[in-house]
């Protein structure tokens, strides 16, 4: 199952059975993905396009963005269900 929150910065869907999906946070040209799922990896897009596990994948914890940039991201980790794709348009 799902929950969908919606917030200023973005629109945010969760799993409730697998990875936590990510989370975004802004400051200045730098958005920090993460997620509550210890040691999963974050796959993600700049182009608005669903991510794919040939995807890059988060180095470190942030991302350098540009004004249009649509962030779509998903968590995941062996033996565990993937998380829902969260977005985050900057």
């Amino acid at each position: 199952s799902f929950v969908l929150a919606n917030k200023a910065d973005g629109i945010f869907v969760y799993s409730t059975n697998g990875a936590a999906a990510p989370t975004f946070s802004r400051s200045g040209s730098t958005v920090t993905i993460a997620t509550a799922t210890s040691g999963a990896t974050i796959k993600y897009t700049k182009d608005g396009s669903n991510p794919k596990t040939s995807s890059t994948a988060v180095t470190g914890t942030s991302v350098t963005v540009a004004a249009g940039d649509k962030i779509r991201a998903y968590a995941y980790k062996d033996g565990i269900v993937a998380s829902a794709i969260a977005a985050y348009n900057a």
